[in-house]
């Protein structure tokens, strides 16, 4: 099959069995994924160390088959974040998810777990670039909460109300 007969996954295939790492950008840092070395290395070499999975193992959501957790642009990497002072969150703090190891790097994960390569790849698809979602956390929260002071006051107290007559009706 000649080059521009192939297919993106086919070509992603090539690249990625030739040795080239597929790379994931998040909050627009970005990092080749390693499975090897078991981490997200910066593409650029000036940028601050790696990201391990073992670091991410906590923000790794079983239901949603991604990890999920917040981001600091300027730090480049993972940072936790105290939701209670929402006024002095950082506006550098981003949400961020993106797939798991397995479909980030397939061939890395057929690989490391004897995997038949090829199948594997059929089985999740193969990509050579990844874009995380991101979402800035302080933007996000100013709006919900301007959107709930704009809630008419009547509104707010009937929502109450209605919350009180569900709680009374719960006991009987």
């Amino acid at each position: 099959m000649e080059e521009h007969e192939k297919k993106p996954e086919e070509k992603a295939l090539e690249r990625r069995l030739a040795g080239n790492l597929p790379t994931l950008d998040i909050a627009g840092d970005i990092f080749l994924i390693d499975l090897e070395k078991k981490c997200l290395c910066p593409k650029n070499p000036l940028a601050p160390g790696d990201i391990s999975f073992a670091r991410l193992q906590g923000y790794f959501s079983w239901t949603e088959d991604k990890y999920i957790f917040t981001y600091n642009s300027t730090q480049h990497g993972p940072q936790d974040i105290d939701f209670s002072d929402l006024y002095h969150i950082p506006e550098s703090i981003h949400l961020v998810e993106f797939p798991s190891m397995e479909r980030l790097d397939p061939v890395g994960y057929a690989r490391e777990h004897g995997y038949d390569i090829r199948s594997f790849v059929e089985k999740v698809g193969i990509q050579s670039h990844f874009k995380a979602n991101t979402i800035p956390v302080r933007e996000s929260l100013s709006r919900l909460l301007a959107e709930k002071r704009e809630c008419p006051k009547e509104q707010r107290q009937n929502q109450t109300r209605r919350q009180k007559v569900k709680r009374r009706g719960r006991g009987r």
